[in-house]
């Protein structure tokens, strides 16, 4: 099978990047061939055999939100080139605007809003990027053929 993972990291000590280096290491150890479209990828996943890196590059760009748009975009763009070379597509919430097959979206901006770095910006900032990213999240789920919404905390997690 010809897997292809859309995220901006795969790597550990990153959460959604964590979860799509372990997706990435299965495939692989079940014998599939896995293409990952991002911004960052683990070098020895990067050196596998069974591994295409397209690279994705938002590095330069000066805001987050920038990089995002311009993250979509791109992927997007090289997506619907390539889209047909693949038997599965999986996508990570709003990451692309281009289809894919299952869109596994992580649910976790709760613990974002307990952890320290929050505290740090105002109440209108915080709103703003949770309900900018809650409605990217909605576009990203519309966008695909199957789903798997992942949400609340380490402990207490829920999947539909």
């Amino acid at each position: 099978m010809k897997l292809c993972i859309v995220t901006h990291k795969v790597a550990t000590g990153d959460g959604q990047g964590r979860v799509n280096y372990e997706v990435a290491w299965e495939a692989i150890r079940r014998g599939h061939h896995v293409t990952l479209l991002a911004s960052s990828v683990d070098l020895a996943l990067q050196q596998h055999s069974q591994v295409d890196w397209i690279s994705i590059p938002v590095k330069g760009y000066p805001l987050q939100l920038v990089r995002e748009i311009a993250f979509s975009t791109q992927s997007a763009w090289w997506l619907n080139k390539h889209q047909k070379e693949f038997d599965l597509i999986k996508l990570n919430g709003a990451i692309t605007s281009a289809r894919g097959d299952v869109n596994a979206v992580h649910f976790v901006h709760s613990s974002w809003l307990r952890s320290p770095i929050v505290y740090q910006l105002s109440e209108p900032i915080k709103w703003l990027c949770l309900t900018k990213v809650a409605l990217w999240n909605r576009e990203g789920i519309k966008n695909c053929y199957n789903n798997a919404v992942i949400y609340g905390n380490i402990t207490n997690c829920k999947v539909k």
